[in-house]
């Protein structure tokens, strides 16, 4: 899942990296006044062999995920650079020979709705296909979630997949479900696979829970789950067309009682509304229409109302 977040960034500077070799690093900081700062994932990519980078031993990145634009995202950012240097000169983790620190990359990942406006840089706008500053903080990366969320969600990256999971309508939310958990089988990676059965309960639970049975053992297989959630939509569109159907016959039911009270006073109307409780097809009701027209008093139409209701 790292991995693929680092590629959605692009650039051919990539190529000298061993994504398939990620390392979680600490993400709490202990201050010089023993407080404690946390971040969000920071991982160590190393360095294929035969690379011309410095001899660090690799490359860092700093994951924040941010649901809404910060004002104070670039400040905030490089706090944490600055605690990330600190902390891996402390533990002496990814240092080259002569200490020599590694690249430090920090990334906003963006998943909210909304248009990311904070500055990610203090110059010009870096390319994609730049490599990472090697000498210092001049600003962060961004991975805004809406750009990740098309049809480049079927490309085989998980992040992007899981991207486009949690923004699916109910009617793509089992061809989502299947496409994660097919990721995931490929990857063979039984610790994100469990996060991601807890994430199935804790979001799709909450989400879907007054629509299906129980999810309790559903999500312990995402394929499972995916194939319940298809014969969910099925249900659902099938519920959907009913409702509209039996919302319809009742407003034609409430205009034919309008026209009759109209044409007959109120007390036919009345005398008439359970009759209409008892034909449910357009045809009857088409017929009731003419009776209403047709007829010439309200016992007329109350007589002809009786004969079309014993004959459905």
């Amino acid at each position: 899942m790292a991995a693929d977040l680092v590629r959605l960034l692009g650039g051919d500077w990539q190529d000298d990296l061993d994504l398939n070799r990620l390392e979680r690093l600490a993400s709490e900081h202990v201050l010089d006044n023993l407080r404690t700062r946390s971040e969000d994932m920071p991982w160590l990519a190393h360095y294929k062999a035969g690379t011309i980078w410095p001899p660090s031993a690799g490359m860092v990145f700093q994951f924040e995920f941010q649901s809404r634009p910060d004002p104070d995202m670039l400040e905030r950012m490089a706090e944490y650079w600055a605690l990330q240097r600190r902390q891996l000169r402390r533990s002496r983790k990814a240092l080259g020979p002569n200490g020599e620190m590694p690249p430090i990359v920090p990334v906003v990942v963006h998943t909210g709705r909304g248009r990311w406006t904070p500055p990610c840089g203090t110059g010009p706008p870096r390319g994609g296909n730049e490599p990472p500053d090697l000498f210092g903080y001049s600003g962060y990366r961004l991975v805004d979630v809406k750009a990740h969320m098309g049809d480049g969600a079927a490309d085989g990256n998980l992040a992007r997949a899981v991207f486009a999971l949690d923004a699916a309508r109910a009617d793509g939310v089992s061809a989502a479900v299947e496409r994660v958990a097919k990721l995931l089988g490929e990857a063979a990676d039984e610790a994100l696979s469990r996060s991601f059965r807890r994430w199935c309960r804790g979001v799709l639970g909450r989400r879907l829970t007054k629509r299906l049975p129980s999810l309790a053992n559903l999500t312990e297989d995402p394929f499972m789950l995916a194939q319940t959630l298809r014969e969910w939509e099925k249900r659902s569109i099938r519920r959907g067309r009913e409702e509209g159907v039996r919302r319809g016959r009742e407003e034609s039911a409430r205009l034919l009682c309008n026209l009759a009270a109209r044409r007959f006073g109120g007390a036919t109307a009345d005398a008439i509304r359970p009759l209409l409780g008892s034909m449910r097809d357009e045809i009857s009701l088409a017929a009731v229409g003419a009776l209403i027209v047709d007829s010439e008093t309200g016992t007329e139409l109350l007589d002809g109302m009786r004969r079309l209701a014993q004959s459905r």
